[in-house]
Formats: structure tokens, sequence, C-alpha cells
């Protein structure tokens, strides 16, 4: 149901799949670092060392792609971080120099970290040494941010904007009550067409069961004739034995 206009019909909504540059985007996830030791006070120093693990875990050399905020130490034993995996440099997407690791996307690098993860669990040693205590591993919640031609791409337009912001309005308006008020009548609509057809099955059960009583009737009347013709028969044959 349309109720900004009923005459229209229903409100389609139609979505398709942006075709998004992934050379361009960033990868974002929430990394954890646990059976270690910080101090909230040691969280700034532990940035880079963080940010270490992580490009260890993926295979690079240099940590400048990686970038950490929100880190927070838990029980005095637990790093937890939201990260950033950037994207490579212009200079070398343009120059096609994408072969090399350190200049794939960061999504190949977010999964090249992912698998890392998942043969050391294979191997049964997921639990990596670090220094003299040994430090578990652990990677969620990845989320992709497009670059910025993307969005100016599949940004919305002005209209789009305009038409989202009155929509916006109407439905915080008092227009809703009109809305509520048309399904009541539709409903009501509804109720009224369902009694009409129950009482239209109730007269046609009572006319199947007038048909039944007359038919009932009818064998009766035909039983009684056949026993009359019966008897009369008996009569005759009894008339000229004798």
């Amino acid at each position: 149901m349309n109720p900004m206009d009923p005459l229209k019909g229903n409100i389609k909504i139609r979505k398709r799949f942006a075709q998004i540059d992934l050379s361009s985007v960033t990868t974002a996830f929430k990394f954890t670092i646990a059976n270690g030791t910080c101090t909230t006070g040691s969280l700034q120093a532990e940035s880079d060392v963080v940010r270490t693990k992580i490009v260890e875990l993926i295979g690079l050399t240099s940590i400048d792609r990686v970038q950490l905020s929100g880190m927070s130490c838990q029980n005095g034993s637990t790093i937890r971080a939201n990260a950033q995996i950037l994207p490579p440099s212009e200079e070398s997407r343009f120059r096609n120099l994408r072969n090399s690791i350190p200049n794939h996307g960061s999504t190949h690098l977010f999964y090249r970290m992912k698998n890392s993860l998942k043969n050391q669990k294979d191997a049964g040693t997921r639990n990596l040494t670090y220094g003299s205590k040994t430090k578990e591993f652990e990677i969620r919640s990845m989320m992709i941010q497009v670059g910025s031609e993307d969005l100016k791409k599949f940004g919305n337009s002005f209209a789009d904007k305009a038409e989202e912001e009155r929509l916006s309005k109407y439905a915080s308006n008092d227009n809703d009550l009109n809305f509520r008020k048309l399904n009541k009548d539709e409903m009501r609509e509804q109720k009224d067409e369902t009694n009409l057809l129950i009482g239209q099955l109730k007269n046609k059960d009572e006319e199947m069961k007038k048909k039944d009583e007359e038919m009932r009737e009818r064998d009766k009347s035909n039983a009684k004739e056949i026993n009359m013709i019966k008897m009369m028969l008996q009569k005759l044959l009894k008339a000229k034995k004798e």
C-alpha cells in the first residue's frame, strides 16, 4: 500500500550491487591480543607492537598501511583495538604493481591474515610465542570502506536527498494517521466481505438441508406408493386363485 498515493499501488524498492573499486577500499576490523600484559598507560607504547603483529600475520614488513584506534586494555592481559588496512598508494595502483604483496588491495591483505591464523590453527599452533608468554590473536567484524571516488560515484544525488527528506517529513507528521485510517477502512471492507461470504455459505447450507429434507419426504411418499401397489397386486393374485 502506498499511503502517499493509493492510486499508484505499492511502493517498489529496487537494489543493485555497486561495482566498487576494491583496490581503493579500506578494510576495517576488530583485532584482539589475549594472554599478554597491558595497562591503560602502556597502550600508546603498545600501538606499534600491535601494528607489527598485524603486518607479521599478513606477511608485510612495513606498518605504514595499518592504523589503530580505540585501543583498550581489559583485565590487564587483553588488548583490543579497531584496526584498518589502508589501500595501496595511488602511485602503485597506477603503475600496476599489484603483483607484489605490499601493493595488494586491503581486502586481499585481510584475507591473507585470516588464512594465516587459520593455517596456524589447523597446524595446532594458533598460539604464537612472543617473548616469554604465549599470545592469542583474534580478528572479527570485518567491514570495507569505499574510496572517495566511489563515494562520489554512488552517493545520493541532490534529488535523491530531497526525496529522502520529503519522505522523512511525511513519516514524522500526522499523515501516518491517514495511513492508519486507510488501513482501518480496508480492514472494515475485508470484514464486510468476509461476513457476506459467511452469509452466502450459510444460505447455501440451508438450501442443501431443505433439498435433503424434500428428498427424504419424496422417498417416504414413494415408499408408501410402492407398498400400496404391492398390496393391490397381492389382492389380485389372491382373487385369481379363488
